[in-house]
């Protein structure tokens, strides 16, 4: 056995010691064990409750002495095969001038439950058995098939569980369980459930008793109880003796994802005058908390601790690691522990997250985007676009320095807008590609300025273009190692591809690129190999940008019915209309996509070959770090087009893993490696910054399963999904107004067409 079985010494097992707990099959809890109230209707009156604690399971076994007294018995359950548990239970007292109270007085024998094997249907209700009880306790043995004592039902927050009184009052428990509502929740939304509770006390001699209470109830209650005598386990069974034995009444909420309350206890052990009471004792929840009792926070800000409970780890460290049972601390925006759930102390006001049956693993990236197009407004909305994707960091790649992305990029930080951590690019164009003066560099001296320039504008990229000379290359280079501002980009066509990546140029921003300058725009396999080597042997990361080259070729010749499709694409109502009525219908229009003798799918072919580098890439080693080219291309969407490079990543053949680490690990440590940043991201690991996903399914599994992540944080701080859905919603509303479509953008920011940073696809 493993792993260290959560401490119950403070709690109701306060006297047992932790022990060795075991290698657990699966990544959660069996689903076939289902905790809460059980018992066998032909042995009426006996019965146990069942709560995971950490990673074991606790049963409280409440049954009857030789003499027909009320007992109860405790111990931890072991799933060391599938669905079945099993475990010693002990016998406890109590000695009110001791500390702790809670004495083991023995151990009294051993249980096991099948929940996977064959039980005989109830011979009373007709009705399947949950499991087949096993017990051999003080010499006499049996074997009996329990139910579920309540039906259950999906709750919107069911406080099932055991509860203690906490550190400072260990050594009893109440077990709540609950059912219903009662009556028709569609005509009674406040209609009440059905509560049974099952107090574990002691009586006047510090023996183990128990009383049990039933009625409507939930968050509040106020229920009366009975004591009861009975038969032993191994006695014909008999009528039960019920005894008024007084009153429980409670009041439970969470906060912070903290289960908690109070209750007031006023007992007597019948017959005696033996009491036990509590005053609005504190309460907590020993067990874990049933599904749907802690709510998803909305918005959790980073100068919040963030505990993320018992979930499955997907690092990204390794291929297909998935770890189970895991427990994440999140502090100042950094990951400040990660180890196995139980063995780390939450500390106090911290916001509890449930991470049981989901899966955290790193934020995606989009390393290639323009999302800047289109003017302020537009782009501080693209950032809701990008984290309700899951993508929580991007390399903007030029903006004509007009829009002040480290600007925007400091409003996404301090949270005043949703937006993803923004790197930003300053592009350089030669003589040759046809821009503004102010964005031209002809010289070295010119390279020098213009960098300068940039890192004082808070830009931490050169992106290089087309024509820039071999000697203006070289000065960037240089100039970005003086001042660290790394260098990418296209591949220069005034040089080769081998002298860009020997300079230093550490990352080509589209697989065309390679195609345009070493293969000499036509397909060559022989020269695969070479393109390869050249990357892995300077540690050239490569972009691919394939849904920007698919949406060129779908487009290209002036397919109508294309780009009708791409117009169409899932997310365009969350942005301004006017990107396709203006943006991508003059793109569409213009000699770029419809030169001269063009026809549609004249490009089908280059774009197959494309995918077939990407792939060859991928599986000789080069890091391969996904972009998309957005918003430019036509249905290229901020946020939404990873999605699709995802998709087309599965097409060509990438595994899960390799698919996402190129959308979270590979891109994470280019940048964390280029800007030698000290604290990096891309995998979740202790001193990673905290930009993570909470998943429903695990995406090593299928990509798929990335899409519409529940929750999503971006350096510390936490949006669910509802509330991503929320200003989506808002966006939607916006954009659909009649008297603001076509007026979102600035006039002066839509580009004339050919979109200049389409020109890569002629």
């Amino acid at each position: 056995m493993s792993l260290t079985r959560l401490c119950l010494t403070l709690a109701l097992l306060a006297v047992l010691f932790p022990q060795a707990a075991g290698a657990h099959l699966s990544a959660q809890h069996d689903r076939s064990i289902q905790p809460g109230l059980y018992y066998d209707p032909e042995h009426d009156g006996h019965g146990f409750d069942l709560q995971p604690v950490g990673l074991s399971w606790v049963m409280v076994f409440y049954s009857y002495d030789s003499d027909g007294n009320p007992e109860w018995l405790l111990g931890v359950l072991d799933e060391n095969e599938p669905g079945i548990l099993s475990g010693s239970l002990d016998v406890f007292s109590y000695q009110a001038d001791r500390l702790p109270p809670q004495q083991s007085v023995r151990t009294a024998g051993s249980v096991s439950l099948d929940f996977a094997g064959a039980c005989p249907t109830s011979r009373s209700k007709g009705e399947p058995i949950g499991a087949r009880f096993n017990w051999s306790l003080d010499g006499a043995s049996g074997q009996w098939c329990v139910q579920p004592l309540l039906n259950q039902s999906d709750l919107d927050r069911d406080f099932t569980g055991l509860w203690y009184g906490g550190e400072a009052d260990a050594g009893w428990g109440i077990s709540l369980d609950f059912a219903g509502p009662t009556t028709d929740p569609d005509t009674d939304p406040d209609a009440d459930r059905v509560e049974v509770q099952v107090l574990f006390y002691y009586d006047e001699a510090g023996t183990a008793r128990w009383a049990l209470g039933s009625g409507t109830g939930g968050a509040t209650a106020d229920l009366a109880v009975h004591n009861y005598r009975g038969y032993c386990r191994s006695c014909e069974p008999r009528p039960l003796e019920p005894f008024p034995a007084g009153s429980i009444s409670h009041h439970l909420e969470v906060v912070d994802g903290l289960p908690g309350g109070q209750i007031t206890i006023d007992v007597i052990y019948a017959p005696s005058a033996g009491s036990w009471r509590r005053q609005d004792t504190s309460l907590s929840l020993l067990s874990e908390p049933a599904p749907g009792l802690i709510p998803m926070p909305d918005q959790v800000e980073p100068d919040r601790i963030i505990a993320i409970l018992n979930t499955s780890v997907v690092p990204m460290t390794g291929p297909d690691e998935v770890i189970p049972h895991q427990m994440l601390l999140i502090s100042d925006g950094r990951i400040v522990e990660v180890g196995n759930y139980g063995a780390i102390a939450v500390p106090e006001g911290a916001v509890r997250i449930d991470g049981r049956d989901l899966y955290v693993g790193p934020g995606l990236h989009d390393m290639h985007t323009h999302f800047s197009f289109g003017g302020i407004t537009p782009m501080r909305e693209a950032g809701t676009l990008f984290i309700a994707n899951g993508v929580t960091t991007v390399l903007n790649m030029g903006d004509g320095g007009t829009q002040n992305l480290p600007g925007t990029d400091s409003l996404f930080s301090a949270g005043t807008f949703i937006g993803p951590a923004v790197y930003a690019g300053a592009a350089a164009y030669g003589p040759g590609d046809g821009r503004a003066a102010s964005a031209t560099v002809s010289s070295p001296a010119e390279a020098t300025r213009y960098a300068e320039n940039a890192q004082r504008a808070g830009y931490q990229f050169i992106k290089l273009y087309n024509s820039l000379s071999p000697a203006v290359v070289q000065r960037f280079i240089a100039e970005g190692r003086r001042l660290g501002m790394p260098v990418n980009g296209h591949l220069p066509k005034t040089m080769t591809m081998r002298t860009a990546l020997e300079s230093g140029q550490g990352m080509v921003a589209h697989v065309a690129e390679v195609y345009f300058t070493l293969f000499s725009n036509s397909p060559n396999d022989d020269l695969l190999p070479q393109a390869a080597a050249l990357m892995l042997e300077n540690g050239t990361y490569l972009t691919d940008t394939l849904t920007a080259s698919e949406s060129f070729a779908a487009n290209y010749g002036g397919n109508e019915e294309a780009f009708m499709a791409f117009s169409r694409r899932e997310g365009i109502l969350y942005q301004p209309t006017s990107f396709a009525e203006n943006g991508w219908r003059n793109f569409f229009e213009s000699s770029v996509l419809q030169p001269a003798g063009s026809q549609p799918g004249q490009l089908d072919g280059r774009l197959a070959y494309f995918k077939k580098m990407v792939r060859y890439f991928s599986d000789a080693g080069v890091p391969l770090i996904l972009g998309t080219d957005s918003p430019g291309h036509i249905g290229v969407i901020s946020g939404f087009s990873v999605h699709e490079n995802l998709r087309l990543y599965d097409e060509i053949g990438l595994s899960a893993f390799d698919a996402y680490a190129a959308a979270s690990r590979n891109p994470g440590a280019y940048l964390s490696q280029s800007l030698e940043v000290d604290t990096g991201w891309g995998t979740v690991e202790v001193n990673k910054r905290a930009d993570l996903l909470l998943l429903e399914a695990n995406p090593l599994e299928s990509v798929q399963h990335l899409k519409r992540p529940l929750g999503v944080m971006t350096r510390g701080r936490f949006y669910s999904r509802s509330r991503l859905q929320q200003a989506l919603g808002a966006l939607d509303a916006k954009y659909r107004d009649p008297f603001t479509l076509g007026k979102s953008l600035d006039p002066q920011s839509v580009p004339a067409h050919p979109w200049p940073w389409c020109r890569h696809e002629h």
